[in-house]
């Protein structure tokens, strides 16, 4: 033992501020570098992570990422009036329409608009990718839907009418030309055209169906009422075409699939 006079000591470190954490683990620790079997292992306690770690993980960036998010949340989407127009309407949202869309040409609409009130164009109407009208679809000339549409009145159209890809109309459809309905498409009411109807794709029709042309079904059609038609009626594919009233077809039916009729 050697001996240290008091003068020389060290002081003794202050009990308020000493550091709780043991020393680092080192391989030379002669407390367990002996051979002695009185010896102890010492084994250091794990220091916690800081709680700004830099990384997207970390307590401070998710913070920062909830509050981003909540502010663009509570941004409010932008309101218009009625928009009535002698030229063409374009349109992409999100916007919230407070009334009626019209317009002397054509109107196209996408991206999360909502209409209030109807649509009413001298040309084409197209609407796509989550569009919203609480009226009717009232056009000149073609209309085209789709991409996740919804229209609460009808679709009456001069030219051809497309839906398709997840549309929703809650009222008929009407068409001077031809009608197709595609992937994902149900119409509350009756669907009637001058031109040929192609419904393919899970398609649903509440009302009859009447058309002057041929008429395709494939890969599951559901009809609630009577299919009535001057053309010819073609029925394919894998999926089951059901007609839940009376089918007429004055030159001819062809059937290359399943087929359930009243």
């Amino acid at each position: 033992m050697t001996y240290i006079p008091a003068d020389t000591k060290p002081p003794l470190p202050d009990p308020l501020h000493r550091d709780p954490s043991p020393p680092p683990y080192s391989p030379t620790d002669p407390s367990i570098s002996g051979s002695s079997s009185d010896q102890q292992t010492y084994v250091p306690l794990p220091h916690p992570t800081p709680a700004t770690t830099p990384g997207s993980s970390s307590p401070l960036a998710l913070q920062a990422q909830f509050f981003q998010d909540t502010k663009s949340q509570s941004q409010p989407i932008p309101e218009s009036k009625s928009v009535n127009s002698s030229s063409s309407v374009s349109l992409t949202g999100p916007l919230n329409i407070i009334g009626k869309v019209s317009s002397s040409a054509s109107i196209n609409l996408s991206q999360h608009v909502l209409v209030t009130d109807k649509t009413a164009s001298s040309g084409s109407t197209t609407l796509s990718n989550h569009v919203t009208v609480n009226g009717k679809v009232d056009a000149s000339g073609s209309v085209k839907c789709y991409q996740n549409v919804r229209i609460d009145g009808k679709i009456a159209s001069s030219g051809s009418v497309e839906l398709r890809d997840g549309v929703w109309v809650g009222g008929k459809v009407d068409a001077s030309g031809g009608i197709t309905l595609r992937d994902g498409v149900e119409v509350v009411e009756k669907v009637d055209c001058s031109g040929a109807l192609t419904m393919d794709g899970n398609v649903r029709v509440g009302g009859k169906v009447s058309t002057s042309g041929q008429v395709l079904m494939k890969n599951g059609v559901v009809l609630g009422g009577d299919l009535d038609t001057s053309g010819k009626v073609k029925i394919e594919g894998a999926g089951l075409v059901v007609v839940g009233g009376k089918m007429e077809c004055r030159w001819g039916l062809v059937v290359d699939g399943e087929c359930v009729t009243e």
